[in-house]
């Protein structure tokens, strides 16, 4: 407008009159974009409270849950609960729970609506005890457990003094002695890929743990009962001790079955593939070792069922079937046991090599070289 009824000039198409200047148009740039800048000092769209803007598009935000130090199950502030391992269990209580089925993806262990589906960190917390309990037990329901979910064949499940590991349960129990092992079976399993084919057992079974539980140096307070333990081939490490390893212990062992664990042994004084024993004086009653192997090459090696090393280990209401021992090359000196070898070396220095045996049934074990039974 000039003033005078005309005007001071016409601005071109692609132009607008802004306070007697021409200028440009400015079209929003906003195709195949949901939020952001338009180009025109104007945002193509908005995102939602939980949603940032990246690159034009509306994208979850991603949170970082909190939850160093917090208990599991609360609040991990990102909507969900904080989950092992980065919680920690709730040690105030003197029974921890176990279930892999559990209804919650990260419990804190406090009772079965609660439990905590990852047994190795109940062991672990377990283990370091707890200012109002002498004894921390750990009921674990029925199901499959095993010592890794990464594939380490080296991990174990280690057993503590005054923790007592016991399986058997249904989940809704509310004391031990209501575990019914025979009927709610809870196996702790090396076949760490979960795809193991039991009619080609001993073979194919590279890929699984080592040792399936372990426990070094404890004393009678470490108990392990209600379990099936299978799967394992020890042909690395200490190639000793498919099932269990027990060093200098006088753990109690009860209600549990060693099934289909190997020893692929090179060394000398080595093998059990369920259990090998070297010292101390554990206790094993109403146990079934059966179906398990070594096949060894080295000098005083063998025990298809059970080594026993210096040990003064007993056995109460056991049975040894179909356990074998197979000569894999060389001399066969002092190799065998299919059901148990008994190595005696020490005696002299420690004084402890006396193991007892009592209603024990040894049976259809075999070995390639020396004593098919013992």
């Amino acid at each position: 407008d000039d003033g005078c009824g005309g005007s001071c000039g016409a601005c071109g198409m692609d132009e607008t009159c802004e306070s007697g200047l021409c200028e440009s148009i400015c079209v929003p740039a906003c195709d195949d974009k949901n939020c952001g800048d338009d180009g025109c000092g104007g945002v193509c769209g908005s995102c939602e409270e939980n949603e940032e803007c990246q690159d034009g598009a509306c994208v979850t935000t991603v949170c970082t849950p909190q939850c160093l130090n917090k208990v599991c199950g609360t609040d991990d502030g990102c909507g969900g609960i904080c989950g092992l391992p980065d919680c920690t269990l709730n040690t105030n209580k003197c029974t921890l729970y176990v279930n892999e089925n559990a209804a919650l993806a990260a419990g804190n262990g406090g009772s079965w609506d609660e439990a905590t589906k990852n047994l190795q960190y109940a062991l672990v917390v377990a283990a370091a005890g707890s200012k109002s309990c002498e004894t921390i037990e750990i009921w674990v329901a029925a199901g499959t457990y095993r010592p890794s979910e990464t594939g380490d064949r080296n991990a174990s499940f280690v057993l503590a003094d005054n923790v007592h590991l016991l399986g058997g349960f249904k989940g809704n129990e509310t004391k031990a002695s209501l575990a019914q092992p025979q009927t709610h079976h809870t196996h702790l399993s090396g076949d760490l890929s979960g795809n193991d084919d039991v009619d080609k057992w001993p073979d194919a079974l590279s890929e699984n743990s080592y040792t399936l539980v372990t426990a070094k140096g404890l004393g009678p307070s470490s108990v392990i009962s209600g379990f099936i333990i299978q799967s394992a081939q020890n042909d690395g490490g200490t190639q000793s001790g498919g099932g269990m390893y027990l060093q200098s212990s006088s753990t109690q062992v009860s209600h549990v079955e060693f099934f289909q664990n190997t020893v692929v042994c090179t060394a000398n004084e080595c093998g059990g593939g369920g259990v090998f024993i070297d010292g101390g004086s554990p206790a094993f009653t109403d146990v079934n070792v059966y179906d398990n192997s070594v096949r060894t090459s080295g000098e005083h090696s063998g025990g298809g069922g059970v080594y026993i090393k210096n040990s003064s280990a007993s056995f109460r209401d056991v049975e040894l079937d179909g356990n074998a021992v197979k000569n894999l090359s060389g001399s066969s000196l002092y190799r065998g046991g299919g059901g148990a070898y008994v190595h005696c070396n020490d005696q002299q220095k420690t004084g402890i090599c006396s193991p007892a045996f009592y209603n024990v049934l040894i049976s259809h074990n075999e070995s390639g070289n020396h004593g098919n039974a013992f």
